[in-house]
């Protein structure tokens, strides 16, 4: 368990650095080395506008179309496999349980469907 989050610390830290452009900063040797180390691919530089476009509505939406294209994907092959009929109940349980949180977001107003 250790060995995991050794490994998960120093991949965390890499990732870290790479974004922060430590690595061109290293080797400076008079020419411009941030290049291959830079956002700037598509005609514009990330790094220097930090606009948020995307809304906590959005966010929500997208996270419970992941988890219902997830309990879709399994429950399709499902009458294919025969696991289905020992944890028929596991599957039952999981998509309870999605039901019920995206209908509490709905009553609380999370989800809102008009402007």
């Amino acid at each position: 368990m250790l060995g995991g989050l050794v490994f998960w610390f120093v991949l965390s830290a890499l990732i870290y650095f790479y974004q922060s452009n430590f690595f061109s900063l290293l080797g400076n040797s008079g020419y411009s080395v941030n290049v291959w180390s830079s956002s700037f691919e598509c005609g514009f530089i990330g790094h220097s506008i930090k606009i948020n476009n995307f809304g906590v509505g959005f966010f929500l939406i997208l996270v419970f179309f992941v988890l219902f294209d997830l309990e879709i994907s399994l429950l399709l092959n499902s009458a294919f496999q025969f696991e289905f009929y020992n944890n028929g109940v596991y599957y039952l349980v999981f998509v309870l349980i999605l039901s019920l949180g995206f209908f509490l977001e709905v009553v609380f107003g999370y989800v809102g469907w008009c402007n």
